[in-house]
């Protein structure tokens, strides 16, 4: 219930960083080096939660991959399980890379206006 206790206690132990997912709220991340940030979900009435935690991960993969940071990196994660909670299945209305770049900059945030 508290995601910065949690990441406190990988750091801890030694992970440089932590993502915790928050199901429909969004994200928390913590580094090692002491940056930490809550990242809203998108304002959306999510269809099908089918795979979205494993698109949520080929997010995050896709972000590092093109040397992202690591916020950066969330946000999209964040994006591509958005498109995938937009309808039925695993593959909701994911569409291509820069479909979902535009919609992370664009779509609105729960709690942000």
């Amino acid at each position: 219930r508290e995601p910065e206790q949690v990441a406190d206690w990988f750091i801890n132990k030694g992970v440089a960083n932590v993502i915790l997912t928050l199901e429909g709220e969004g994200a928390y991340v913590a580094s090692s080096k002491g940056a930490s940030v809550y990242l809203p979900a998108h304002q959306l009435d999510p269809i099908d939660t089918t795979g979205c935690g494993d698109s949520f991960t080929a997010g995050i993969i896709t972000g590092l991959t093109k040397g992202w940071e690591l916020e950066k990196s969330a946000r999209f994660a964040n994006t591509v399980a958005a498109h995938v909670a937009c309808g039925l299945g695993s593959q909701g209305i994911l569409k291509d890379f820069n479909a979902t770049l535009k919609a992370m900059e664009e779509w609105p945030l729960k709690g942000v206006k």
